[in-house]
């Protein structure tokens, strides 16, 4: 790891749309905008996710004392399933609305 990915716009002169290109090392790829928005959308989701779930394994392990790693896993996997769930929820119900992501 240790590579930075670098990010920046471009408009093609082969057919004037806007574009996102990411590299990181050798990889390259052009986006959208739209897609490029919805990458950084479900990055942003994970970094969210990955503080949510470390402070439960904290609270588990220091508050309640929850000392097997089965334990603690049942709990995160609960979690993340019901955050999954509302997930699917939420985009049912914004669909349902007229409100699509």
């Amino acid at each position: 790891m240790g590579e930075r990915i670098d990010v920046a716009s471009l408009v093609s002169g082969r057919n004037r749309e806007p574009y996102v290109t990411l590299r990181w090392g050798k990889q390259k790829a052009q986006l959208t905008p739209a897609e490029a928005r919805r990458h950084a959308h479900i990055i942003l989701e994970a970094a969210d996710a990955a503080i949510s779930d470390a402070f439960l394994v904290s609270w588990l392990t220091e508050r309640l004392g929850a000392d097997g790693p089965e334990v603690v896993g049942q709990a995160l996997s609960d979690f993340r399933g019901y955050r999954v769930a509302q997930e699917e929820r939420d985009s049912v119900v914004a669909e349902a609305d007229g409100h699509v992501r």
